[in-house]
């Protein structure tokens, strides 16, 4: 077996009503649902940011409550450069193919 480097990832479960129902969810920002880091920089500070017992802004799907967030509009950068990635790579073996 080889070595394995510990993995991290924010655990943060906030529960939020909307008109008179409960909801609970630990999708904090996108992107950061399923994904873990080799580094804990970005888990720790998300700790940080929301401890337990803090009255937190819930941002959620009208459409469909269960799909919320606590910041909007912000990316987790693994997941940009991730996707990055994947958008470049298949461009340059189609050029690469096409010479």
């Amino acid at each position: 077996m080889g070595y394995r480097h510990p993995m991290y990832k924010a655990e943060i479960v906030y529960e939020y009503v909307v008109n008179g129902r409960q909801y609970q969810s630990d999708n904090w920002r996108l992107g950061t649902k399923r994904f873990r880091l080799s580094y804990p920089t970005v888990a720790q500070r998300a700790v940080a940011r929301y401890p337990e017992g803090k009255s937190v802004t819930v941002f959620y799907n009208p459409g469909d409550p269960c799909d919320a967030l606590l910041e909007p509009g912000t990316i987790d950068w693994t997941v940009f450069i991730l996707g990055l990635f994947f958008m470049i790579a298949p461009a340059g073996w189609i050029i690469g193919s096409m010479r």
